[in-house]
């Protein structure tokens, strides 16, 4: 969960990150294909080392924070791979999947990303592909990937060429100091997402 200055109604309606583990860690008695043999070897010690990462995460210091928590949501990458509904050499990953350039920007927000094609090649295609979500095969900038995430909108990035995605629930008064401008969506529903998504 993100940390915000002060908590906002959807954090709180949130279930404490233990509770998500011990939920999750109550996956290892079935997790669908990873249910016996290597596949569930594979599930319960990428689960196992994707907690003790994330956990880690939460108490290291700004500058090894986005290591660990990179190398964490790897590991839960790898726990999806090994219960979907692939053949088993598949559901080994290899290689980060992704690619940037123009790193020597001043400008956080300016880095350019891509998927390295090669669809199911790597892991970021190969689990996006497992998701039934797109990866990013065309290049897109990190701003307007990050202006794609509701959950941070508190911290836009100043590059962004996209609005920030907003959610409006319940009354437009209760989110508008969060949600900015871009209240123009229905009741619960994510504002004009999209039209805004970057890919």
């Amino acid at each position: 969960m993100v940390r915000r200055p002060y908590p906002t109604y959807r954090d709180q309606s949130y279930p404490p990150t233990a509770a998500v583990w011990r939920a999750l860690r109550e996956l290892r008695a079935a997790p669908g294909y990873a249910s016996s043999g290597t596949r569930q070897k594979l599930f319960s010690a990428a689960l196992e080392q994707s907690e003790q990462l994330f956990t880690s995460a939460a108490s290291a210091g700004p500058a090894s924070r986005p290591l660990v928590l990179f190398y964490g949501l790897s590991q839960a990458g790898r726990a999806i791979a090994a219960c979907a509904q692939v053949p088993l050499d598949k559901c080994r990953l290899n290689g980060h999947g992704t690619s940037a350039t123009q790193m020597d920007q001043l400008d956080l927000g300016s880095v350019i990303i891509k998927d390295k094609g090669k669809a199911g090649a790597e892991s970021f295609t190969q689990v996006a592909t497992m998701l039934g979500s797109r990866s990013l095969p065309e290049e897109t900038r990190l701003a307007d990937v990050w202006s794609a995430i509701s959950e941070v909108s508190l911290w836009p990035l100043q590059s962004s060429s996209r609005p920030q995605l907003s959610v409006r629930c319940g009354k437009p008064d209760l989110v508008r100091a969060a949600a900015g401008d871009h209240l123009d969506g229905g009741s619960g529903a994510v504002a004009g997402m999209r039209e805004r998504a970057p890919w």
